[in-house]
C-alpha cells in the first residue's frame, strides 16, 4: 500500500459519517488535491488551452472562497416543533410578531380582501 495513499473507511463508517452529515470523510482527499496544485505556469498553459474550463475554475474557487453574486445574506433557522415546548412556541412567536410589528390581535397577514365574495370570482364586478 502507498504511503499517502487516502484511507479507507468501512461501510459502517462511511454511514455512520452520511447519517452525521459530516465533510471529514473529505479532508484526506481535499488534502491531497491540494498538494498536487500546479504552479503557474501549468495554469497559464490550462487558461490559455481552455479560457471557458479557467473561467469555471476561477468562478468555483471564488465561491469555495467564500465570494458569492448574491446580495442577499440568507439565514435558515429549522426547528422540529414536536420537541419545542408550547411556551416556547408562543415565545418566540410573540418576538417574530414584535419584530416585525405585528398586532397578535390583528392576525399575522394584513388585509388583503377586495370587497368580492372568493365565490364569486375576482370581485371586479365585471359580468
Amino acid at each position: 500500500m502507498r504511503r499517502d495513499a487516502i484511507p479507507r473507511l468501512s461501510p459502517q463508517e462511511i454511514g455512520a459519517h452520511l447519517d452525521a452529515l459530516s465533510r471529514q470523510p473529505f479532508s484526506n482527499l481535499l488534502k491531497r488535491l491540494l498538494d498536487a496544485e500546479p504552479d503557474a505556469a501549468a495554469v497559464k498553459r490550462f487558461a490559455e488551452r481552455q479560457p471557458e474550463g479557467w473561467g469555471q475554475l476561477v468562478s468555483m474557487t471564488a465561491r469555495l472562497a467564500g465570494f458569492t453574486d448574491r446580495h442577499a445574506v440568507e439565514h435558515t433557522h429549522a426547528v422540529v416543533v414536536s420537541q419545542v415546548s408550547d411556551s416556547e412556541l408562543n415565545r418566540r412567536l410573540a418576538e417574530a410578531l414584535e419584530r416585525f410589528d405585528l398586532d397578535p390581535e390583528q392576525g399575522l397577514l394584513p388585509d388583503l380582501s377586495y370587497g368580492g365574495d372568493p365565490a364569486q370570482g375576482n370581485g371586479s364586478g365585471g359580468e
